[in-house]
């Protein structure tokens, strides 16, 4: 049974959601996708925006983006080379054709999204069947990024429809470029939640004010239900299997602990998005969409990963799970996220493990408690509007 079946505090009323949710990405994928039906059982009749424009399919790349990128590069110099060398990286990682129309599949049959121009995004803001606009979660927020996007702090709607539920900063530490117009844009913002104690404490250093910490949208729903969306979804390997999802190429410990998992177990190895090519020889590579990701998680004996994501599906879906820091120069920024939340529950251990443990977690009772109070947040924001 979902968590979220509770009285209804609207009847079909609109809201509007803007999140990242491209990029060929499980997480930002999924987490849109639970958040859309989060506010559908709320009784909202939800629509995930989107700005028209982009250059690639796939991915939010525009000219105006370009255009200030092109200005920063005058403005902080360091933080513009950066940007240029992070996102490169991610551009020049192989997925297949088959990978890319699995998520294109899911975001035409299961986000639909709404692409507006930035007139029609300004008019519909405007309308009185929206009675609020969320913008949130993912890394939506990137304050040490020399492009920040107006539309992820809702500029375009009246402040009194203004909601933010779990944004993530991507980073503790904003570019001096950034702190003013940000500190302005979530003074502006009625009801403030956001995903992590570091963006709490962030906040409270740039505007002086108290934001509520609450879940990521995918621990929204709960085990049962995510395990009753996946009836219509391929069947993954039928083995014992370990699966493996790296965002960034792993480090040689890495690859030397999971090869001790081979020598251990008679376990079979799938691997999810990225060839990185280090696991070659005895890894079966597997197109997957979201939904199926999630399927391959929920089936698996072990999840190693570097992602965020992949390790919020294990500990919902309780399956032994280790993860580890993400090899690249800001990888200390993208592992603060991680720290935060295994913290939360207690389980910093399970962070670049002196060994792989296929010792299972159960903090079932703790993410209720968590769940009730992020959805009652949502609630309340949401009644002040209707």
């Amino acid at each position: 049974m979902r968590s979220t079946n509770n009285k209804k505090v609207s009847l079909k009323k609109s809201v509007g959601l803007c999140t990242v949710y491209g990029g060929y990405n499980y997480g930002s994928s999924l987490q849109a996708f639970a958040l859309l039906t989060v506010l559908g059982d709320l009784g909202f009749d939800v629509r995930l925006l989107s700005t028209k424009g982009s250059l690639l399919r796939g991915r939010d790349v525009r000219w105006q983006k370009f255009l200030w990128l092109f200005i920063s590069a005058f403005i902080d110099r360091v933080a513009f080379i950066n940007y240029i060398r992070v996102h490169t990286r991610s551009l020049k990682k192989t997925l297949t054709g088959e990978t890319k129309n699995m998520f294109l599949s899911f975001e035409s049959h299961s986000l639909t999204p709404l692409k507006l121009r930035k007139r029609q995004l300004r008019a519909l803001g405007e309308l009185d069947e929206y009675v609020a606009f969320i913008c949130g979660s993912d890394q939506i927020w990137k304050v040490n990024s020399p492009y920040i996007n107006p539309m992820f702090f809702l500029r375009f709607a009246p402040k009194f429809k203004r909601i933010a539920y779990a944004p993530s900063f991507g980073g503790s530490s904003p570019l001096d470029m950034n702190k003013k117009r940000v500190a302005k844009y979530i003074k502006e913002i009625n009801f403030l939640s956001v995903r992590e104690e570091s963006g709490k404490e962030l906040i409270s250093l740039l505007t002086a004010r108290n934001a509520k910490v609450v879940l990521d949208p995918t621990l929204l729903l709960d085990s049962s239900t995510w395990q009753g969306m996946l009836s219509q979804v391929d069947t993954p390997p039928q083995k014992d299997y370990v699966l493996l999802y790296f965002l960034d190429a792993p480090s040689e410990e890495v690859i030397q602990k999971i090869s001790a998992i081979r020598d251990r177990y008679d376990y079979s190895f799938v691997c999810v998005r990225y060839n990185h090519f280090k696991f070659a020889g005895y890894v079966e590579y597997i197109d997957a969409g979201p939904m199926e990701f999630v399927s391959l998680v929920s089936n698996s004996k072990l999840v190693v990963t570097d992602s965020y994501h992949g390790m919020l599906f294990s500990i919902n879906l309780e399956i032994p799970f280790n993860i580890f820091s993400r090899q690249y120069g800001s990888s200390s920024e993208q592992s603060a996220r991680i720290v935060n939340f295994l913290s939360e529950i207690d389980e910093i251990r399970r962070l670049d493990p002196e060994e792989i443990s296929l010792e299972p977690i159960t903090v079932r009772l703790k993410l209720e408690q968590m769940r009730e109070c992020s959805i009652q947040f949502l609630k309340k924001s949401l009644e002040s509007k209707s």
